[in-house]
């Protein structure tokens, strides 16, 4: 199935990609984490719009700022409807998940 949305990210996501990938793999959770990365990215691309609660609306007009959680990320991510495109802004670990090492 084609995406139905172009989706993009900021650079810091890919430092939050590769730290968190860091601690899934030490605590032998990797497979888990790629897969929920999978999924969030799944749902950015097909259907946006269905996921997360909105936070405010965004700088550039028509766009609004989400949070959207996949266990155990929390994902935050610009959506602009009209363009179909969405923003990856943050990619942060759940509180409480394996990957929060904040809480342990």
């Amino acid at each position: 199935m084609a995406a139905k949305y172009h989706v993009g990210r900021v650079p810091q996501v890919s430092d939050d990609v590769r730290s968190l990938s860091v601690i899934a793999r030490v605590i032998g959770r990797l497979e888990d984490f790629v897969g929920a990365l999978r999924s969030a990215f799944g749902t950015l691309n097909h259907r946006p719009s269905d996921w997360g609660d909105p936070l405010r609306k965004t700088a550039r007009a028509g766009g609004m700022v989400y949070r959207g959680i996949r266990d155990p990320l929390v994902v935050h991510f610009a959506l602009y409807e009209r363009e179909k495109e969405v923003m990856v802004l943050k990619l942060l670990p759940l509180p409480h998940s394996f990957l929060d090492t904040e809480s342990k």
